[in-house]
Formats: C-alpha cells, structure tokens, sequence
C-alpha cells in the first residue's frame, strides 16, 4: 500500500522528534495547483472508519479509503526538492479549480512545517 524510502522515513521520522505533539500518522492526500492536482503528505490522526492505512517503522501512514481504490499503491521518496510521492495510477479530479495552491512543495530539510487549511494536518 505504502512504500517508503529509507531517505523519507529518516526525515518523517526526524520531524516527530522535534515535534512531539505532531499525531504520528502520515497523511496523503491531493490538493488543486497551478499545474492540477498534487499529492502532499501531512500530519494528521487516522480515521479507521474511512482510511486505508499501514504502519511502517513505527510510524502509521494512511488516506481516504475511495483515493487509494482511485489512485492505488503510493510510494514516498525525499528528492533535492523535498518529498516525491508517486501513485501508482494518476489522480482524477472530480471537479476543477481556477485558483493556485500555496505552500505546495517541501524544501528538503524543511519536512512538513506548514500547516493544512483547517484540516488538522501539517502540510509539506
């Protein structure tokens, strides 16, 4: 379900460590953009009756149920530009949007310390 590089784990697992609080479950999830739909990942607590999750190394990753079925396995891996999260099929909007995304990349270095829109969760 979930592929996680060696690099990735080292720096999702390095952000808990400097932030204790954080919920210790990965998100991802989709967010409209410039160049159309992006997979971002983010902190946020699971939801067991609507997730597809899996625990990895200590640390639990998961998504909306319906977008695994859409998009299938995902892997995560840490670039020079920050996270790349491929999935195994493209994502399919279900509706358009007109406007840009802010916050939408991750520097390396720098994982996951913005925070979502009202979501709970903390975007990279």
């Amino acid at each position: 379900m979930f592929t996680v590089s060696p690099r990735a784990m080292q720096e999702l697992k390095a952000f808990c460590e400097r932030n204790p609080k954080a919920p210790r479950c990965v998100r991802v999830f989709f967010r409209s953009s410039c160049q159309g739909p992006r997979a971002m990942l983010g902190f946020d607590s699971p939801r067991p009756e609507s997730d597809a999750s899996e625990e990895l190394d200590g640390l639990a990753f998961c998504m909306d149920m319906g977008l695994w079925q859409s998009v299938g396995d995902v892997a995560i891996d840490l670039v020079e530009q920050g996270f790349a999260i491929r999935t195994e099929r493209p994502f399919q909007a279900r509706s358009g949007c007109a406007s840009c995304a802010s916050g939408s990349a991750c520097a390396s270095g720098s994982a996951c310390q913005g925070s979502g829109q009202g979501s709970g969760q903390a975007s990279c």
